[in-house]
């Protein structure tokens, strides 16, 4: 596929990557380094850019992880999930909206079925 310049216009005012300014929220990015779907450069560029503006960015490269990672049952491990969810409680906690280290662990049942489902 080649996009139209009007889908690249269109494309370049929509995207996060090409709209920084100064006085961004904080942000945590998770991006998996086996992601085919949306590359990490993209990511890493928009982290860049964030810093650049002043903004917090906190980019997490996490290796071994697809696209839609985050997903139960998809493409990755429990523990992987368990530790980005971990990681997105940390960030959280840096902004004070949790005190003390995240809770969830993997165990003998998944972490995120209702208990006594079958999977």
């Amino acid at each position: 596929l080649i996009p139209t310049p009007a889908q690249l216009s269109l494309a370049k005012q929509v995207s996060p990557l090409f709209n920084v300014h100064k006085n961004e929220p904080p942000t945590l990015i998770m991006h998996g380094l086996d992601d085919k779907i949306i590359l990490p450069v993209y990511s890493i560029s928009f982290r860049d850019s964030m810093l650049k503006a002043g903004n917090r960015c906190d980019l997490e490269l996490l290796p071994q992880t697809r696209h839609a990672f985050i997903l139960p049952n998809y493409t990755a491990t429990e523990q992987i999930v368990v530790n980005v969810i971990c990681k997105v409680d940390m960030f959280l906690t840096s902004l004070g909206y949790f005190n003390g280290p995240p809770l969830l662990r993997t165990g003998k049942e998944i972490a995120w079925l209702p208990k006594g489902s079958k999977h």
